[in-house]
């Protein structure tokens, strides 16, 4: 004989009744919460903020780029190491061992995408690389890039914008 527990069941229910697929913390581990029109503020919520679906996959795709292999200490082999482009020219040869590296990261690394097109242009006199990104989404049923540069001299990436088609 079955022992129905109602408060489970509706603790049940809820969770089948998701509306995402995907969901990361946010990168800039912000307190959730939602501006009130009423208040005109935003009202802080208990939880820290959260990313779904394109965004938590884009935020793992930033974290893929800034993280450098070893420095996770469970996940030791996690990362896209480019600092043996850094003290190199800027030129298209480097430009396009830069995008190996990189689709074979996203490969390892994020299932959840097909990368269908990595762009690396070299820019000398800005002394950095153009990245851009296609990825499909297949369980969104979305295709989305992301644009990227590799700033030589500064060392870092900096992300612009990114765009996205259903």
């Amino acid at each position: 004989m079955a022992i129905k527990i109602s408060n489970l069941q509706q603790i049940s229910e809820q969770y089948k009744r998701k509306d995402y697929y995907y969901k990361d913390l946010h990168l800039d581990f912000a307190k959730s919460g939602n501006y009130s029109t009423a208040l005109q503020r935003k009202i802080e919520g208990s939880d820290i903020e959260v990313d779904y679906d394109e965004s938590a996959i884009k935020n793992s795709i930033q974290n893929l780029f800034n993280t450098k292999p070893g420095q996770r200490f469970l996940f030791p082999l996690y990362g896209l190491d480019l600092s043996q482009f850094l003290f190199e020219a800027c030129t298209e040869f480097n430009g396009q061992m830069i995008g190996e590296k990189i689709v074979r990261s996203i490969e390892i690394f994020e299932p959840r995408v097909n990368l269908r097109q990595c762009n690396v242009v070299a820019m000398p006199d800005e002394n950095q690389y153009d990245i851009t990104l296609i990825l499909e989404i297949p369980i969104l049923n979305t295709t989305t890039s992301i644009n990227t540069a590799l700033d030589v001299q500064n060392k870092s990436f900096i992300f612009l914008e990114t765009s996205r088609n259903r």
